[in-house]
């Protein structure tokens, strides 16, 4: 395979510029108590922008959401399987795109501030401590 570029580890300020012109956005953390029982946040960001994922197969991501139709869950370890998925978007645009559209819509429907706004915010309010309410 030609033209592929792994970039490394980026600032905040410089991540969504980092991944602007990815055709797939991974992210193969290492399977830990913290890992998994997180909801990282990268992965909004790689659906706002309609981009696949080969992701990290974390309880806290199969707990709240289903990914299969954007992109895959894998063992960070198993290289080829990550490899095999790459190289299955590669031979089948019409599923490289299918993903791509399904991330941007997944993350418009359920996942955009609008959307979300009232439940963040109950959130926060409901984890406050009854007097600083």
């Amino acid at each position: 395979m030609k033209n592929i570029e792994i970039r490394k580890p980026t600032s905040f300020e410089e991540f969504t510029k980092s991944f602007a012109d990815a055709d797939i956005c991974f992210d193969l953390r290492a399977f830990n108590f913290e890992n998994h029982h997180s909801l990282p946040i990268k992965l909004f960001y790689y659906m706002g922008a309609g981009k696949p994922i080969i992701y990290s197969s974390l309880k806290g991501i199969r707990k709240h959401m289903d990914v299969s139709g954007f992109g895959y869950l894998v063992n960070p370890k198993d290289s080829k399987k990550i490899a095999d998925y790459i190289e299955t978007y590669l031979k089948e645009a019409q599923l490289y795109h299918l993903h791509a559209n399904n991330a941007r819509k997944e993350f418009m429907q359920n996942y955009n501030w609008e959307v979300i706004k009232n439940s963040f915010v109950n959130f926060i309010k409901n984890s406050l401590p009854k007097n600083s309410k």
